[in-house]
């Protein structure tokens, strides 16, 4: 089966802790794990290592990013990771 890397995007905030989007990520995980697939999970909010990003991003087959729209984008602490994370080609 494929390995799928899940991006858990959320930034908290005292009024949105992000339960909804943790939710959606670990149903996300259950339901691959279950047709067989290989996952990993990275929580943006837990911070991040850039050598360990670039090797996630190299192994995954797909990535599914769960975020939040703030003001109709994604948080910045995501931009950020994605902007030093994703490799080139």
């Amino acid at each position: 089966m494929s390995n799928i890397l899940i991006i858990n995007a959320h930034h908290p905030y005292p009024f949105a802790e992000g339960s909804l989007n943790s939710a959606l990520v670990r149903l996300a995980e259950e339901i691959l794990h279950s047709k067989g697939h290989h996952t990993r999970v990275v929580d943006i909010s837990a911070g991040w290592d850039v050598d360990q990003e670039l090797e996630n991003h190299l192994w995954a087959d797909t990535i599914i990013v769960q975020s939040p729209v703030n003001w109709m984008s994604v948080p910045w602490t995501f931009k950020n990771t994605w902007t030093k994370s994703t490799p080139r080609a």
